[in-house]
C-alpha cells in the first residue's frame, strides 16, 4: 500500500511504500502521462514526470529508506521521497481525469483510489478548514486548459513555497489552487515570479 505524508513545514508530500507498491504507483502515472487522449502539454506532462521521477530513484533505494518488522519479525523495507505539494496535487487530479478517457483494469483503479483516498485523508488532516473545498476544487483544475497550467505552475509554487509558515501555508493553499481558475484574483497573491525556489524547507 502507498503512503502519504504532508512534510513538517506543508511544503510537500513524503510517497512511501514497498518495492512493488511503488513501482505500481510509477508505471500507473507513467501510462497516463504518456496516453495522447488527454495529457496534450508536452512541457507539462515533462514538468509532471518530475514524481514518477522520485518515486523511481526512492524505490531504486536513492532517497530515503525504513526498515519494518512484520507480525512475524519479518524484516521488510519502506521507501520514500519528497515532491511538491501543489505539483502533486494538480498530477493527482489531472491522472483521475485521465482515467474517463482510458481502459483501466481493477488493479489500475485500485491503485487510484488508494491514492486519492491517502491525498484525502492527509488534507484533512493538515488543511481542514478548506479540505472540502480543495478536494471540490480538484476536476476544476483538472479541465482547465494544460497551457494555462503549465504557464501557472511555477509562479504558485514558488509562491507557496516560499511563505514562511505553517500557518501561511494552511491559510493559503486554497487561494492559490483557485489562482489557477482564469477569473479569480487575490490581491494578496503575488505571482511576479515565474520559477520554482532553489532553496525551500520541506
Amino acid at each position: 500500500m502507498i503512503y502519504l505524508q504532508i512534510t513538517k513545514n506543508l511544503s510537500g508530500f513524503s510517497i512511501w511504500g514497498t518495492t512493488n507498491d511503488l513501482m505500481s504507483l510509477r508505471e500507473l502515472m507513467g501510462k497516463l502521462l504518456e496516453e495522447g487522449s488527454f495529457f496534450k502539454h508536452q512541457r507539462l506532462i515533462d514538468e509532471l514526470y518530475s514524481i514518477p521521477y522520485e518515486i523511481r530513484k526512492s524505490y531504486e533505494g536513492h532517497r530515503h529508506i525504513e526498515k519494518h518488522l512484520d507480525f512475524q519479525d519479518n524484516e521488510y523495507c519502506l521507501y520514500g521521497s519528497e515532491c511538491i505539494l501543489i505539483l502533486f496535487i494538480v498530477l493527482v487530479s489531472m491522472m483521475r481525469s485521465s482515467m474517463s478517457f482510458n481502459n483501466n483494469d481493477k488493479y489500475e483503479l485500485s491503485i487510484m483510489y488508494a491514492l486519492e483516498f491517502q491525498l484525502e485523508k492527509e488534507l484533512k488532516k493538515y488543511f481542514p478548514r478548506d479540505c472540502d473545498e480543495i478536494i471540490e476544487l480538484l476536476p476544476v483544475i483538472a479541465s482547465l486548459n494544460q497551457d494555462i497550467l503549465f504557464e501557472k505552475l511555477p509562479s504558485r509554487n514558488y509562491f507557496f513555497l516560499t511563505l514562511k509558515t505553517v500557518q501561511e501555508k494552511e491559510k493559503f493553499l486554497l487561494p492559490v489552487l483557485k489562482s489557477f481558475l482564469p477569473y479569480y484574483k487575490n490581491p494578496k497573491l503575488d505571482f511576479s515570479i515565474d520559477e520554482y525556489p532553489r532553496d525551500f524547507e520541506w
